[in-house]
C-alpha cells in the first residue's frame, strides 16, 4: 500500500495528513477542491446579484429625476467594471 502526506494552507493555518493511503488522498484532494469551486461560484453570484440590484437602485434615481441619464450611466459602467 502507498500513503501520502498531504498538506493545507489557507494563508493563516497549515494543515498536515500523514499516512493517508493514496486513494484517500486523492479523494480528500478532489472533495476539498469541488468544495471550493462552489464557495468560488457562490461569491460570483452573489457580486452579480448585488451589482445588478445596484444599478436597478441607480435606474430608479435617473428615471425619477434624482440624478442624471450621465450619472447614471457612469456609476453602471463602474458597477461593471467597465
Amino acid at each position: 500500500m502507498v500513503f501520502a502526506k498531504l498538506f493545507i494552507s489557507n494563508g493563516s493555518q497549515n494543515f498536515k495528513f500523514t499516512n493517508l493511503s493514496l486513494d484517500g488522498a486523492k479523494a480528500l484532494t478532489n472533495s476539498l477542491n469541488e468544495q471550493l469551486n462552489r464557495n468560488e461560484n457562490t461569491v460570483s453570484q452573489n457580486t452579480v446579484t448585488s451589482s445588478a440590484d445596484e444599478i436597478v437602485k441607480f435606474k430608479k434615481l435617473a428615471d425619477d429625476g434624482i440624478i442624471t441619464q450621465e450619472e447614471f450611466e457612469a456609476k453602471k459602467k463602474q458597477l461593471l467594471d467597465l
